[in-house]
């Protein structure tokens, strides 16, 4: 079963993480910005990728600095009220995030999309002229679990489309299971054969996602312990048949 990161993490996060694993997979990364393809994870020819460090990066997205170019401009506009990743120190996005500073580093290397926050209290006043200013710009808002995010018209479902037809012409049909828990994964389950939603730590689903999933099933667990139980479950029904 080939497994697929999709996941808002840079790809220099995924090479910390490949790390980890003790192994590499193929990876959608900043919420379906590129596609990357290690050494010896797909055959298939991949035109206008280019060669990188942890493999064959297909982009699917604006570069990252035309993003940036627009933020700064909408940073202007809202007087400050809005305070994206390339407006922050490694010490800020740490402790944004909760990760050590190596973590912070390379999740501050973006490709394709700005991770942003609200001033607080300034949410509410600013949402929709951030909203019509990205549209006005042909770029997208969208919100994650923990930050809202500044991007060009792509998602994680396109994304895991594109994936989808590489494997297949490898491996024949494939039925695709996807587990997300919040908005940004909605294209993402949208896109599964079998979509789970995975609960929020206080144990309820998003609702947001739930309304546009309705009819997907909840995750027994939050966090990484629902993925791995919802997993296990996939894999022992697939053995079954």
């Amino acid at each position: 079963m080939p497994l697929v990161l999709c996941t808002t993490k840079t790809r220099a996060e995924l090479a910390a993480l490949f790390r980890a694993l003790g192994s590499r997979h193929v990876a959608i990364v900043e919420d379906g910005g590129g596609v990357l393809v290690p050494a010896g994870a797909l055959r298939a020819r991949l035109p206008g990728a280019r060669q990188t460090a942890q493999g064959r990066l297909l982009s699917l997205a604006r570069p990252y600095a035309e993003v940036r170019r627009a933020f700064q401009r909408l940073r202007a506009l809202t007087r400050g009220a809005v305070r994206g990743f390339g407006d922050m120190t490694t010490e800020d996005i740490a402790a944004v995030t909760g990760l050590d500073r190596a973590a912070a580093r390379r999740a501050a290397l973006r490709e394709f999309d700005e991770p942003f926050v609200f001033a607080a209290g300034q949410e509410r006043r600013w949402r929709g002229m951030v909203r019509r200013f990205a549209e006005r710009r042909g770029l997208v808002v969208t919100r994650g679990g923990r930050f809202n995010h500044l991007h060009g018209p792509f998602d994680k479902g396109r994304a895991v489309r594109l994936v989808r037809a590489l494997l297949e012409r490898e491996r024949g049909p494939l039925a695709v299971a996807a587990l997300g828990d919040s908005p940004l994964d909605a294209p993402l389950l949208a896109a599964a054969d079998l979509p789970v939603i995975v609960p929020r730590p206080d144990g309820r689903p998003d609702a947001s996602l739930r309304r546009r999933m309705p009819q997907a099933p909840i995750a027994p667990a939050p966090g990484p312990a629902g993925w791995a139980r919802a997993v296990t479950a996939l894999v022992e029904a697939a053995a079954r048949r």
